[in-house]
C-alpha cells in the first residue's frame, strides 16, 4: 500500500523540515530512499563529511516519528 513518508534532518538545534515527502511501497523502501537521498546530499555538498550530533528522522503521513538515525 503505497504511503507519503517525510526525511527531516536534526542536529539537536535545528530541525529541517520536509515538506515534500515521498512516496513508497512500504517503510522498508522508504528507509532506502532515505538512505539514497542522504548519500546524494552528501555528494552534492548540501550534507557535509562529518554529521556527527546530526539524526535522519523518518516520518509518516500524520507527523509520527517512526524511525531515528544517527548519521
Amino acid at each position: 500500500m503505497l504511503a507519503r513518508y517525510y526525511f527531516d534532518l536534526d542536529d539537536g538545534q535545528t530541525i529541517i523540515r520536509d515538506e515534500d515527502g515521498v512516496i513508497a511501497d512500504n517503510f522498508a523502501q522508504a528507509v532506502e530512499q532515505a538512505r539514497r537521498a542522504v548519500e546524494e546530499m552528501r555528494a552534492s555538498g548540501e550534507l557535509p563529511e562529518t554529521t556527527d550530533g546530526w539524526f535522519l528522522i523518518i516520518r509518516d503521513e500524520d507527523g509520527d516519528e517512526l524511525k531515528r538515525v544517527q548519521l
